[in-house]
């Protein structure tokens, strides 16, 4: 999993407890429930309840199939708990996408009953050889080590590894049953928060695609700005045309739900685009994707002095020469639409000294303006014409390479082909 998304901070091995931590008095009389949720990869794990001795405690281990949200125990603490990852455009995330389902059902969970008290919180320890990974929680070491022993129980030769659960519940209950106290530990290995919003903001489709898309077509030789910026031109085209207009992946890019009447039919679509802002997070990831495995940096939202410019590209080439080209990104109702390609861009282009620069556009009125209606006085196709004569006169007049990208992501009704399955 990349591990270099450029996020303003990271966050890791997160603990919220409904009691004091550090007054927990761990010679109390108290036994142990976790529970966790089972990697989505497999789904033959054994559901006999096993029980067992182990490190000198008494353990009661069974995995559960989740059928639906409703009949998970932990939906309310997932669905209404909300982690804030200051990220511009995306402040606080719900837990229930920091898990390791990401709100997707069926899914497996485990829970272990531990006659005792284990609360082993930062206490030093050696790494279990059978554990992989980094492992700053010794809870769930210990918890992961039971599991791996209830599978040879049972015949199971599934593993897994420290990376597999990012997120776990633990009860401590009296021997009466009445509840001493409850942790949420979320975030527990050192890159889950940055491959959490990843799989927020895009899905694992895409990243199959742009990972099929790096091996079908050869690395490309950049020694110098066109270079970059011809690779850029083409690659944002795969992938985006793709994804967004021929997939139709644009979910990510509208918000709220309201109902409407088609073709007799009362159906449930988005109410409207969402702002530029929340949309900006979305597009960051998808090019950090792209071009991260060619050494391609991301940088979102620079500031060069005059203004933020959206996103920088930035490639040091084999003789060491920094290269860059600037990426503005509009939505196409924007009131300053002309303004960002005539004033904005070429002024960040001189920022950064750079020729080159990508003016990217998301479009979302439907032909018929019946989803979306803005801009009101303009098709794409004329909107994509006007804008492209602006850009080639900008081009003569100032010596500059501007391109203008515009993709459709307007809801339409479903298509009644197949598109094909390629780039």
């Amino acid at each position: 999993m990349p591990a270099g998304i450029m996020l303003p901070m990271d966050i890791s091995d997160i603990k919220i407890a409904d009691f004091d931590i550090m007054h927990f008095n761990k010679e109390e009389v108290i036994n142990t429930l976790f529970f966790f949720y089972l990697p989505a990869t497999h789904n033959d794990y054994w559901t006999e309840k096993t029980s067992f001795v182990y490190d000198g405690y008494n353990i009661t281990l069974q995995n559960l199939l989740i059928d639906k949200p409703e009949n998970d125990p932990y939906l309310t603490i997932l669905q209404t708990m909300n982690i804030g990852i200051n990220i511009k455009g995306l402040e606080t995330l719900s837990l229930i996408y920091l898990s390791d389902h990401n709100g997707q059902y069926p899914i497996w969970a485990t829970r272990v009953f531990i006659q005792g008290n284990i609360c082993n919180w930062n206490i030093p320890y050696k790494k279990p050889d059978e554990i992989l990974g980094s492992t700053p929680s010794m809870d769930k070491v210990f918890v992961l080590k039971i599991w791996a022993e209830a599978a040879r129980k049972n015949n199971n030769s599934k593993h897994l590894t420290y990376e597999d659960v990012s997120l776990f519940f633990i009860h401590y209950i009296y021997p009466n049953g009445i509840e001493k106290g409850f942790m949420v530990n979320a975030l527990t290995y050192n890159t889950a928060y940055r491959q959490k919003v990843r799989e927020y903001l895009l899905d694992q489709y895409i990243l199959e695609k742009i990972e099929q898309l790096e091996i079908e077509k050869p690395k490309p030789q950049i020694t110098n700005e066109a270079d970059l910026f011809a690779f850029a031109d083409s690659r944002i085209n795969d992938v985006f045309s793709f994804h967004i207009e021929n997939r139709r992946w644009v979910e990510a890019f509208w918000d709220g739900k309201r109902k409407m009447t088609f073709n007799k039919n009362i159906v449930q679509i988005p109410a409207e685009p969402k702002s530029e802002t929340r949309i900006q997070p979305t597009i960051h990831v998808l090019l950090y994707e792209i071009f991260n495995n060619y050494g391609i940096q991301v940088i979102r939202e620079s500031d060069e002095g005059i203004g933020n410019l959206d996103f920088r590209l930035l490639f040091t080439n084999t003789q060491g020469m920094a290269l860059s080209i600037a990426i503005e990104f509009k939505l196409a109702h924007h009131k300053r639409l002309l303004h960002g390609l005539q004033s904005q861009l070429p002024a960040y282009m001189n920022a950064i000294r750079t020729t080159h620069g990508l003016y990217l556009i998301l479009w979302f009125k439907d032909k018929a303006a019946r989803f979306f209606k803005e801009p009101s006085s303009f098709s794409i196709e004329e909107t994509k014409l006007t804008l492209t004569k602006k850009a080639n006169e900008i081009n003569n007049r100032l010596n500059k390479v501007i391109k203008v990208l515009i993709f459709d992501a307007s809801i339409r009704k479903s298509a009644s082909v197949e598109l094909e399955d390629s780039y």
